[in-house]
């Protein structure tokens, strides 16, 4: 019987220990994954912190870009982006409008205010104005005059028109299209 007490022992301690081999085993395993998964949580973590990240750099990038756009488009109209071609072409236009509407034009002044004296008949100075009205460039009138002249021997009847503008863009429509 002793016998048998001692194989009954032998078998309930080996039991006893392979089961703490065992679940020490498990718990080691345990929290092994538990430190993987921990791990793989935190990465997960990172990564979506890092695509919004790269999400929120492209959006800013887009809009930077739609910015420069914009400002480019808003220094064009302003007297300090290629100043000097934008002040012969608005004098080029003026003159041209003179030709149309039959009138001569005398320019002078400094920029951004320019005097313009304009001579011809009543009809083609309203004419003229009404282009400078309409034209494609920002402006504003400082002063206008507008008195009959002498005309010696000839039969018309000439009149002369004094305007002080104000040019507060160079930029024409047609360059901003």
């Amino acid at each position: 019987m002793r016998e048998i007490n001692k194989k009954f022992l032998l078998t309930i301690s080996t039991f006893i220990i392979l089961n703490v081999i065992l679940l020490s085993f498990w718990g080691y395993l345990y929290v092994k994954m538990k430190e993987k998964g921990d791990y793989i949580f935190n990465t997960k973590k990172e990564i979506v912190i890092i695509e919004n990240n790269l999400n929120n750099i492209k959006l800013l990038e887009d809009f930077l870009g739609d910015i420069t756009k914009e400002k480019e488009i808003i220094d064009a109209v302003f007297l300090e982006s290629d100043r000097d071609e934008k002040i012969i072409n608005f004098i080029q236009y003026l003159e041209s409008l003179a030709e149309v509407a039959n009138v001569s034009l005398e320019l002078s002044g400094d920029v951004p205010k320019f005097d313009l004296k304009i001579k011809g008949e009543l009809e083609n100075i309203i004419k003229f104005t009404k282009f400078l009205d309409n034209m494609n460039y920002w402006i504003s009138y400082d002063k206008a005059n507008l008195q009959r002249i002498e005309n010696g021997a000839d039969v018309r009847v000439l009149w002369q028109a004094d305007l002080n503008i104000v040019v507060k863009s160079y930029l024409s429509k047609n360059e901003n299209n």
